[in-house]
């Protein structure tokens, strides 16, 4: 299954309430129901659990999937520092993962 931006995959913008996103995915539910499309049902409902909740959809914006900082410690084999994770921090520890992973590739 391909995976999408969930804003766009229930029609919604990235501000929105925890009522909106249920709104929305009640909705998408009544437009593809799971007995007539099951790939689309669960993509909505994958979608869903993804920014439910107010902490989720934090996390979402701060950390996009594909650049968590525990996924590119594990990836670029250096420690995760959990301030260096916000703001201008963390394009500092990205460049210094970048740089620790072309040197370990290098050896």
């Amino acid at each position: 299954m391909q995976t999408q931006d969930p804003y766009l995959l229930l029609g919604l913008k990235e501000n929105v309430t925890d009522s909106d996103v249920t709104a929305a995915f009640h909705a998408a539910l009544r437009k593809y129901p799971p007995e007539r499309e099951p790939e689309r049902f669960a993509q909505t409902s994958e979608a869903y659990e993804a920014i439910r909740t107010e902490e989720q959809r934090v996390r979402r914006r701060l950390f996009p999937p594909c650049l968590s900082p525990a996924e590119l410690a594990g990836y670029f084999d250096v420690p995760v520092d959990r301030h260096a994770s916000v703001g201008i921090g963390r394009d500092v520890w990205l460049r210094e993962a970048r740089k620790n992973w072309a040197r370990s590739r290098l050896s």
